[in-house]
């Protein structure tokens, strides 16, 4: 069935979720600081000139293909053109992460509108307002914007194979499938679960479609399966396991922590903590949202027990069973995977109560009943609580953003007094030495072009784990004679990182004194992000160099 043209009304509630979006996201831009999720790409972006960089995992012919294990470089891909053009900076790493995120919202219009009309609209300003979703595309920490884009890009390509039947579109589903398993391996997640979805909900229509053009469907089908299974072979399969321990887990007894971990994600509690460090209490009335899409499916439940719905009703009410199977197959996924424990691993959860809600109060109300009633006071109640949740939550944004003070040490806006002060020495010293992890990939994208090379994040590993007995010979290999400015994370024991992640400043000072007598390293910028100490052979003296 054909949709209607947009409305005016759709279109000012969509321009008007994409505007509010894009405003909030560039407030205040380089708040929080750069920080090292969403810089980790612009090394592979560079073409993986810098070998003393990290994050290049896996190369095909020169090339980068993954920057880690499970990540590829799709990302970096995209950004090519504009370093290229505009070369890298705060503004150029994150108004493209913005945009990208602004065009999310626009295909899930598009997607809405073949399950529930021009109700999709709403579900645009759900999305848009959601201050989650504003402030993890703004610093696409995960990252989650290029996979968020293609969840609803994929999820638009299956409704338009289910209506038309076209071919073409299932190729667009198979594409695009693939394109989200390299951005990110557990794109699997969603694939997994819309197959849970559609082979409960929408099988008889599968069926039919493929018994249409049954050769064409094998062709794709099976190419869909051979790539899969190449690309897991190769990539998925080692990843199962780290360290000798799988990487999966039972979900059963981690779903009460995977739906906490989702709770407070949507209700962006688990989103301050993770900026600040500190524990945030979310009212308990935020966690209620998921309560109204359930009672608007058992609506929809009651009033398909009195009989078959019209069949202006059926597409709507299919879709909220679909959606519903999807988030659940999701939520299980995500408590079965060992590593899942943040809010990027969350965030494509996102939308799925909203899409039930509201496509079962559009199958109720094109059902022409009584419980049209019942229908529109339970999905006003859910809208606007998720409203008011988010307007909370926005509070909470803006307030932190005002007082950026309160941001933990890798977030803190310090940052960039670091970069500023590297790029006016860097001339005058041999290499740049993160001492753990953090600094390396924000510091090298701020940096001058010509002096990247000099940034080294390689030797951290190196320099971790160190004991006054190893901890000379090691600087004596690796310091020597060079002049070496040492970034290290401010404040360590309030950061949140693990200890195996960064190097103790202090016993490397006393092992480089031990190592070369008569030679003094010293403290020459300390901020809250991170402090940065000369080691050489000279004292140091500030440059006044620049870009």
């Amino acid at each position: 069935m054909r949709q209607r043209r947009t409305s005016r009304w759709e279109a000012a509630a969509v321009t008007a979720a994409v505007v509010y979006f894009v405003t909030m996201a560039c407030l205040w831009l380089d708040r929080p600081g750069l920080y090292m999720d969403e810089s980790n790409f612009v090394n592979a972006a560079l073409g993986g000139r810098y070998p003393h960089q990290l994050y290049i995992y896996e190369r095909l012919g020169g090339f980068p293909l993954l920057i880690m294990q499970y990540i590829g470089t799709a990302k970096g891909a995209l950004f090519v053109p504009i370093f290229s053009i505009f070369g890298v900076s705060v503004s150029t790493i994150r108004i493209p992460a913005i945009a990208l995120s602004a065009a999310t919202l626009v295909v899930a219009y598009f997607m809405g509108r073949e399950v529930i009309g021009r109700w999709s609209a709403v579900l645009v300003v759900l999305m848009g307002t959601c201050p989650t979703f504003i402030v993890m595309s703004k610093v696409d920490w995960g990252p989650i914007v290029v996979a968020m884009f293609l969840a609803m890009t994929l999820l638009l390509a299956f409704f338009r194979y289910m209506e038309s039947g076209d071919i073409r579109w299932l190729w667009v589903v198979i594409g695009i499938a693939l394109v989200g398993v390299f951005d990110k391996q557990n794109f699997l997640w969603l694939i997994v679960g819309i197959g849970a979805g559609a082979a409960v909900v929408y099988r008889s229509r599968l069926w039919s479609l493929a018994r249409r053009r049954p050769r064409a469907t094998v062709v794709a089908v099976a190419s869909f399966a051979g790539c899969l299974l190449l690309f897991g072979l190769a990539f998925v399969l080692p990843n199962l396991s780290i360290q000798g321990s799988s990487s999966l887990q039972d979900p059963i007894p981690h779903l009460a922590f995977a739906w906490s971990l989702y709770q407070r994600t949507i209700g962006y509690s688990e989103v301050i903590g993770f900026f600040t460090g500190s524990f945030v209490t979310q009212p308990m009335w935020m966690d209620l949202q998921w309560v109204f899409s359930v009672a608007a499916l058992g609506v929809l439940a009651l009033r398909r027990r009195r009989g078959r719905l019209p069949d202006s009703a059926v597409v709507p009410a299919r879709a909220a069973c679909f959606f519903l199977i999807v988030f659940v197959v999701m939520v299980v996924e995500v408590a079965g995977t060992r590593q899942a424990t943040g809010p990027h691993h969350v965030i494509e959860l996102l939308p799925f109560p909203e899409l039930v809600l509201l496509c079962s109060m559009v199958g109720v109300w094109r059902s022409g009943t009584h419980f049209r009633i019942v229908i529109s006071v339970i999905a006003g109640l859910g809208i606007s609580l998720i409203l008011a949740a988010q307007a909370v939550s926005t509070v909470q944004y803006v307030s932190l953003m005002q007082n950026p003070g309160g941001l933990s040490t890798v977030f803190s806006t310090d940052v960039y007094r670091d970069a500023a002060f590297l790029n006016a020495n860097v001339k005058d010293v041999d290499s740049i030495v993160s001492a753990g992890w953090g600094p390396g990939t924000p510091l090298f994208s701020m940096a001058c072009p010509a002096d990247r090379r000099k940034y080294r994040d390689d030797l951290w590993p190196h320099l971790v784990g160190l004991t006054p007995t190893t901890a000379p010979a090691a600087v004596r290999y690796f310091f020597g004679d060079k002049r070496i400015l040492l970034v290290s994370v401010n404040n360590t024991p309030q950061s949140n990182l693990p200890s195996d992640l960064y190097a103790d400043t202090g016993m490397l000072a006393a092992a480089y004194v031990s190592a070369f007598p008569g030679r003094h390293p010293e403290q020459v910028l300390k901020t809250s992000a991170y402090d940065i100490t000369y080691f050489g052979p000279q004292p140091f003296e500030a440059g006044h160099s620049d870009c």
